[in-house]
C-alpha cells in the first residue's frame, strides 16, 4: 500500500494531481497531498490542498485566500504550478470552511466552468475588469451561460454584487471575482485595504473570517 501516494508496478510514487490522485485513489478522502505535476522532469513535488468531493472530486486547489484583506491588484495563484494549470481543463469555485480538516464548501453555492484562456497565463485577481460568457455548473445541473466578471477596478452599483458594470476610467482597485445574476461563491474588494467580502454573487456582505475563505479549484 502507498498511504498518499499511488502504486505503479510496485513501486510508490507522487500523483500529477489531485484529479489523477482521485482517479487512481478514489477513496481517498479531501485533504493536503503530496503531488508532482512534471513526474520524471526537473521540478519537485509539492504539497498541494486536494478537495476529493465536490462536483465529482480530485480539484487541485490552486488559490486559497492567505488573508482576511489582500489589498492587491497582484494576487497571484497559492499553489502556482504551471504545469498542473496548463494540465487543467476546469475550474470549480468555492467557499470553504477553513476549521474543518476537509476545508468543506460553505457559505454560498460553488460553480464549475471551463478554464479562460486568461487564467492559464496568470490568476483572475490581475486582471483589470473583465467579463467573459462561460457555461456554468452547479450542483450537477445543466451548463448555463453566464457572465463571469473577475480582476480589479470598481463598478457602477455602490453595493458589493455582481450587477453593475464596470467603470473603465477608474484608478481605483476594488475587484470582485464572482458570476452574475448567480448565488455562486465570490469575492469582492480584494484590492482594498479594508476588509475583503466572501458571499453570494449577488451580494456580498460577510467578510472573509478565519473560518471562511475563498478558493479556486482546477482539474
Amino acid at each position: 500500500m502507498c498511504p498518499g501516494h499511488v502504486c505503479a508496478a510496485g513501486t510508490c510514487g507522487f500523483a500529477a494531481s489531485c484529479r489523477d490522485l482521485h482517479v487512481r485513489q478514489p477513496t481517498y478522502p479531501s485533504g493536503t497531498y503530496r503531488i508532482d505535476s512534471d513526474g520524471a522532469g526537473p521540478n519537485p513535488p509539492f504539497d498541494a490542498p486536494c478537495d476529493m468531493e465536490t462536483e465529482g472530486g480530485g480539484w487541485t486547489l490552486v488559490f486559497v485566500q492567505p488573508i482576511d484583506g489582500m489589498n492587491t491588484a497582484t494576487q497571484d495563484y497559492t499553489t502556482n504550478d504551471a504545469t498542473l494549470i496548463a494540465a487543467s481543463s476546469q475550474v470549480l469555485i468555492a467557499l470553504r470552511d477553513m476549521s474543518t480538516t476537509t476545508m468543506a464548501t460553505c457559505c454560498a453555492e460553488t460553480a464549475t466552468f471551463p478554464l479562460p484562456a486568461s487564467w492559464r497565463t496568470q490568476a483572475p485577481f490581475r486582471y483589470y475588469g473583465t467579463d467573459e460568457l462561460l457555461p456554468v455548473t452547479s450542483g450537477g445541473g445543466a451548463p448555463v451561460l453566464r457572465t463571469v466578471r473577475y480582476g480589479h477596478g470598481v463598478w457602477s452599483d455602490a453595493a458589493y454584487n455582481c450587477v453593475g458594470s464596470w467603470l473603465m476610467g477608474s484608478t481605483n482597485r476594488d475587484g470582485r471575482i464572482c458570476i452574475q445574476g448567480t448565488r455562486h461563491s465570490a469575492i469582492f474588494g480584494f484590492g482594498l485595504a479594508s476588509a475583503d467580502a466572501c458571499d453570494a454573487s449577488d451580494g456580498g456582505t460577510n467578510l472573509c473570517l478565519l473560518t471562511r475563505r475563498y478558493t479556486i479549484g482546477m482539474r
